[in-house]
């Protein structure tokens, strides 16, 4: 596994394993805020708790993406 930022199409490491019969490019892409808060609210609405609030925005700060700091 190799693990990429952004490969343009014209990149030779994309290139490489786009060509080749034992690897595969896949692109990831990060979800968005409304993304995320809809399927956060999915999950904890129905829960009816006062901490849903508190449990809401914890969530939303951790998901999504790279923490800060974090390797690229």
């Amino acid at each position: 596994m190799i693990e990429a930022g952004e490969l343009r199409p014209e990149s030779p490491l994309r290139k490489a394993c786009e060509r080749a019969k034992t690897a595969v490019a896949i692109g990831c892409y990060p979800d968005g805020e409304r993304d995320l808060a809809r399927l956060i609210d999915g999950r904890i609405g129905s829960v009816g708790s006062a901490h849903c609030n508190d449990a809401r925005a914890t969530l939303l700060s951790l998901l999504g993406g790279r923490p800060p700091g974090f390797p690229q």
